[in-house]
């Protein structure tokens, strides 16, 4: 896993460490060594290293759907449950959840499974700067490229 630094070096961490309390300020953002930016946000029920999430002005999170789709998005690092505490990726590659099938150097949008990000349009709302990185052939975690993603229609 990636270790983080602060700006300018506050705090070291883990982006793979889940909290049972706010050990860092919720908001707060980190850097690993290849520049991916990460922020502290509470969990949700049923997130799992990869999921996606929609982040409110107070750091908490809920999983991104068809219904819950507006807002800032991030990916979550690690299995961080409710009431519990953890690191997303805001800005950089990770290897994410998606739905379905999915194309290299391919836009993503929401979709009706909770926390995962899909490839297809119809229904669906575009997660803004968003996109593939490698392809998968069915559901499960592709590389993706974000730079603060965000929901908004």
């Amino acid at each position: 896993m990636a270790k983080l630094t602060g700006t300018p070096s506050v705090f070291v961490g883990d982006t793979s460490s889940v909290f049972d309390s706010a050990e860092f300020t919720v908001g707060q953002r980190g850097y690993d060594a290849n520049g991916n930016e990460y922020i502290f946000l509470q969990g949700v029920a049923n997130t799992t290293a990869g999921s996606w999430v929609i982040y409110d002005e107070v750091g908490v999170t809920t999983l991104l759907n068809d219904t819950n789709n507006k807002g800032f998005v991030a990916i979550a690092m690690a299995a961080i449950g409710a009431n519990q505490y953890g690191w997303y990726l805001v800005r950089g590659s990770v290897s994410a959840k998606v739905a379905e099938a999915v194309a290299d150097n391919a836009p993503l949008y929401t979709s009706a499974t909770d926390g995962s990000a899909g490839g297809t349009t119809t229904g669906h709302t575009a997660i803004a700067r968003a996109i593939t990185r490698g392809s998968t052939a069915g559901a499960g975690l592709v590389t993706v490229q974000v730079d603060y993603p965000s929901v908004t229609i």
